[in-house]
């Protein structure tokens, strides 16, 4: 999965979320998205991949980097 797809998934999990100044370094909290949202992005992923993340990983997502990084380690 790519920035851009992420991306694509934010703004239908979340809607009123700006996803056109979303960045790798940019922080959840900062662009609106609190800890059930980050939810239900992943949650989305999973399902789009068919794919699991541990969820202890999550407690560690802060930037949309680092989810990305943790939808890639799923992916292996």
């Amino acid at each position: 999965m790519n920035l851009d797809q992420l991306k694509d998934i934010v703004a239908e999990v979340c809607t009123g979320v700006d996803v056109d100044g979303i960045t790798e370094d940019s922080r959840f909290e900062d662009i609106g998205i609190d800890s059930l949202d980050l939810a239900q992005v992943i949650f989305a992923v999973e399902n789009a991949l068919e794919i699991s993340i541990d969820p202890d990983i999550l407690e560690e997502v802060v930037t949309v980097g680092d989810a990305l990084e943790a939808i890639q380690e799923a992916q292996r």
